[in-house]
C-alpha cells in the first residue's frame, strides 16, 4: 500500500498565451525567436519570482506555504491559503504586463497570460529527472527536486486552457471563493464583488502599504462556445490596488494594450480584445475609487480606445 497522501490545495496554472505562435513561426529566423523567448522569460523570472512569490516567500516563510514548479512556458504554483494564490496572481498578471512598457514590441515582448484558480488534491512525489543527479537519501524532501501531480494539478490546467475563454484572464472556479465573504460592489454598472485581504508585499517604511487590499471578481456565465459556465474572474489592474500603488498604472496598461495591437491578427486577436475588455472593466472601477484620477478628456479617450479594440469586427 501505498504511503503517498493527497493534500487538499489551491493551486493555480499559468500559461504564457502566444508560445506556440513564436517557436512555430516560419517567417522568424531561430535567432529572433531565441531572442523574443529570452524576453519573454526575462519578464517571467522578474514578475513572477523576484518581484512576487520570492517576496512573499521571504517575508513569511512556513506561515506563507508557497510551492511553485515550472515546465517549458507553464508556471504551477499552490499554497494552503486562497488570498495567499489570488493576491500572488494578481500582481504577477499586473507586472507581467508592464514590465516592458516603455519599449516597443521588437525590442522586448509583452507577456500575455492566462490562469486557472482551482481547490483540490495534490501530491508531492520524487521528479524523475532529479534521480539522475544523485541518491535518494540526500535529495529527498528538497522542494527543487519534487514534482506535482493530482487532480489539482489537472483541474487547475484545464481550468486555464480549456474553459473556452481568451484573453489575459485569471480565471477561477467558484470553490475558492468559498472561503471570503463576497461583497457585491455595486458602484459600477456590471456585476461585481470584492473581498478585502493584507498587502502581502508590504513595505514597513511605506503607510499605504499597511492598508488593506481589495480585490475585485466578475462572475463569468457562458464562454465564448455559447457553453454555461460558472467561473469567476479576478480584476486587474486597479491602480489602487496595484504593486506600486501608482494610479498612472491602469492608463499606462491601456497603453500597452494600444502599442500590442498590430500583433494580432485574425486568429489570435480574440486575446487582445477580451484582455481590452478586462482592462476596461477594471478601469471603472478604479474611477470609482478615485474620479479625480485622471482629467474627463483622457478618461474618455482611453474607454473610447478600449471599446474600439474588444468591439471591433
Amino acid at each position: 500500500m501505498t504511503s503517498l497522501k493527497p493534500e487538499i490545495k489551491f493551486c493555480a496554472f499559468l500559461d504564457v498565451l502566444g508560445y506556440g505562435d513564436i517557436v512555430m513561426s516560419v517567417d522568424r529566423s531561430t535567432d529572433k525567436k531565441v531572442e523574443m523567448l529570452d524576453s519573454v522569460f526575462s519578464n517571467l523570472q522578474s514578475s513572477i519570482s523576484h518581484i512576487t512569490l520570492k517576496r512573499i516567500k521571504e517575508k513569511y516563510g512556513d506561515k506563507q506555504e508557497l510551492y511553485v514548479k515550472s515546465f517549458s512556458d507553464c508556471v504551477f504554483i499552490q499554497s494552503d491559503e486562497p488570498y495567499t494564490i489570488l493576491f500572488s496572481l494578481y500582481n504577477i498578471f499586473t507586472s507581467t504586463f508592464g514590465y516592458y512598457t516603455n519599449f516597443n514590441y521588437n525590442e522586448h515582448c509583452t507577456v500575455l497570460l492566462r490562469g486557472g484558480v482551482i481547490k483540490d488534491w495534490t501530491l508531492k512525489i520524487m521528479d524523475l529527472g532529479s534521480l539522475t543527479r544523485g541518491q535518494i537519501s540526500s535529495i529527498a524532501g528538497k522542494e527543487e527536486m519534487q514534482n506535482i501531480i493530482g487532480l489539482g494539478v489537472a483541474r487547475a490546467y484545464y481550468t486555464s486552457e480549456k474553459s473556452g475563454l481568451s484573453g489575459m484572464r485569471i480565471i477561477i472556479s467558484p470553490e475558492v471563493l468559498e472561503s471570503f465573504i463576497l461583497r457585491p460592489y455595486t458602484e459600477v454598472p456590471f456585476e461585481c464583488y470584492f473581498i478585502e485581504g493584507d498587502n502581502l508585499l508590504y513595505s514597513p517604511e511605506l503607510e499605504s502599504d499597511i492598508q488593506k487590499v481589495k480585490l475585485f471578481f466578475l462572475p463569468v456565465r457562458e464562454n465564448e462556445k455559447g457553453n454555461t459556465v460558472n467561473l469567476y474572474e479576478l480584476c486587474w489592474p486597479v491602480y489602487k490596488y496595484s504593486f506600486s500603488d501608482n494610479k498612472t498604472d491602469i492608463h499606462t496598461f491601456i497603453n500597452e494594450v494600444i502599442k500590442i495591437e498590430p500583433q494580432y491578427d485574425k486568429d489570435n486577436i480574440r486575446h487582445l480584445r477580451e484582455t481590452a475588455k478586462l482592462l476596461y472593466k477594471s478601469f471603472e472601477i478604479a474611477m470609482t475609487i478615485d474620479p479625480t484620477a485622471y482629467p474627463a478628456d483622457e478618461i474618455k479617450s482611453a474607454k473610447d480606445k478600449l471599446k474600439s479594440i474588444y468591439e471591433a469586427k
